[in-house]
């Protein structure tokens, strides 16, 4: 386990136990909104949130099938997308919104955020939002110029030509307007 920062207590591993719970909690919050009448639902994996520390090399220190290999990595946030998907229906609208880089030093990059996406889609989910982190594990790239964010979301458009996504890819900035929108099929 590796602490968000200097500051933070080191946090415990997570059991399988409680890493289903964690999962069914996704898919209950997921049934409450559908049944609130939301339109769709929106996992947040990005920015050093859980599922993305699942996928993150630098925090996921993990020996289990929950790390290692990127397959064994994307495997909560794949967890939480098919319980949703159990729990609300197939035809109940799943987005997710991923760091398209994770802006540290051996962390990932777009070609790992872009197989991670491939998956998603695999999964079911029907629209991806890419963003990028700001990494709280190296200061000095703790700022991140805002025009690397529009650049990051041009890099992405490619994975989404062609087969590879048949859906909708958002692709957010920080600055006040996003990068752009693609819409496929």
């Amino acid at each position: 386990p590796v602490p968000l920062s200097s500051r933070t207590p080191v946090p415990h591993e997570l059991t399988r136990d409680e890493i289903a719970t964690l999962v069914d909690y996704y898919a209950l919050s997921a049934w409450v909104s559908q049944e609130a009448g939301f339109d769709f639902v929106e996992i947040h994996g990005a920015h050093c949130y859980l599922p993305c520390e699942f996928i993150s090399p630098l925090s996921n220190q993990r020996t289990d099938e929950y790390g290692g290999s990127l397959e064994n990595r994307a495997r909560f946030p794949l967890e939480i997308v098919a319980a949703i998907r159990e729990r609300c229906g197939e035809g109940y609208p799943v987005m997710y919104r991923i760091s398209g880089a994770e802006g540290a030093e051996g962390g990932f990059e777009v070609e790992v955020a872009a197989e991670v996406c491939r998956m998603l889609e695999d999964a079911g989910v029907c629209a991806i939002s890419v963003s990028v982190s700001q990494s709280w594990r190296d200061p000095s790239r703790a700022v991140i110029h805002r025009a690397m964010y529009v650049s990051l979301s041009r890099s992405c458009r490619p994975w989404c030509a062609g087969s590879v996504f048949a859906r909708t890819l958002l692709l957010s900035s920080s600055c006040r307007q996003p990068a752009g929108r693609l819409l496929l099929g």
